[in-house]
């Protein structure tokens, strides 16, 4: 890991180098959902011996990368004015994260889960991929994958994720590493209503009042749908 002096585009620009691991970084999701490699089944088995030839991961076995992914880091804190993050815990009421075709949730949530203080605050990783190569797609399908994902009974981030992947500076690549310290208000200002779901009195998590669809008839007439329609 490193960080490249963004004020010097020449190739003598300084390069601050940070760490270099050997293990997983909690990012690889990424760059499985892009290359089609499992980073995890091909690290056990290179620690009991096969070589990178053997699992066709040598560079030249890899090709191009296909699409781009956006991994959503869903953690249980809230965002305050100062910039500063407030963890937060309690019982998770419901735990429905999202689904469909290039979405991908490792967590480890459920309902009834009490969460731990003690342990990191993030819940989940919601992780989309799109075959574009515009940002902006990808970034709106990551965005509608966090609407959907369910969570009750404990505070998360999800709504300033939301407004993070809908900033105008964000989608046209403006992105830097003390952009949110430095625009923290009018993104706390731009999250969307999370009041989505509803919990009665009690603590037990359910949704909203259940509605029927359509229209209740009290006919005896088996036309009596039939009816209704033509008038």
């Amino acid at each position: 890991e490193f960080l490249v002096d963004a004020a010097d585009d020449s190739d003598n620009a300084a390069i601050a180098f940070i760490e270099a691991n050997v293990r997983l970084q909690v990012e690889h999701t990424v760059t499985e959902e892009i290359t089609g490699k499992d980073l995890v089944q091909a690290q056990l088995k290179i620690a009991t011996g096969a070589r990178l030839a053997d699992l066709k991961l040598r560079q030249e076995d890899i090709g191009t990368p296909a699409g781009i992914a956006i991994q959503a880091r869903v953690n249980l804190e809230t965002m305050q004015n100062d910039g500063s993050v407030r963890s937060a815990g309690g019982v998770i009421g419901v735990y429905e994260p999202p689904s469909g075709r290039g979405v991908r949730v490792d967590g480890y949530g459920y309902s009834g889960y009490r969460t731990n203080p003690r342990y990191d605050s993030l819940l989940a990783k919601v992780i989309v991929h799109t075959p574009t190569d515009k940002f902006a797609e990808s970034a709106a399908k990551t965005g509608r994958a966090l609407a959907e994902f369910r969570i009750s009974g404990v505070p998360s981030n999800i709504p300033f994720l939301r407004a993070l992947l809908k900033d105008a500076a964000i989608l046209q690549g403006g992105m830097y590493t003390r952009f949110i310290d430095d625009n923290v208000g009018a993104l706390i200002a731009a999250q969307p209503d999370s009041t989505r779901y509803f919990e009665p009195q009690g603590g037990a998590a359910t949704s909203a009042a259940p509605r029927l669809a359509g229209v209740k008839l009290e006919t005896t007439d088996p036309l009596g749908v039939v009816l209704y329609g033509k008038s």
